[in-house]
């Protein structure tokens, strides 16, 4: 999970300046490289990363996974783009 603030002209519904949670999928990479990755993405879609609290490496074969977690791990696997969602408030 990733904490970050929504900053003016993003998307979020919220103010700016709201503290919003995100789950982030990235390409499989090194955990620095996915790191910096998903901070330049959330950064283009105007939202600046204040805690990154959890990073895993997923399986989307793995059969204990929630089904969406698995669509979206095969669809990023395939596609090689980073996807985020579902973004909470704090």
């Amino acid at each position: 999970m990733t904490k970050v603030l929504a900053l003016p002209g993003s998307d979020f519904p919220g103010s700016p300046g709201a503290g919003i949670w995100v789950e982030a999928f990235v390409p499989c990479m090194d955990i620095h490289d996915a790191l910096t990755e998903s901070r330049s993405a959330l950064l283009a879609d105007r939202y600046e990363v204040v805690d990154v609290s959890r990073c895993l490496r997923v399986d989307s074969d793995d059969p204990e996974l929630d089904e969406d977690v698995r669509t979206i791990a095969k669809r990023v696997a395939k596609n090689g783009q980073i996807e985020f969602g579902p973004f909470c408030h704090d």
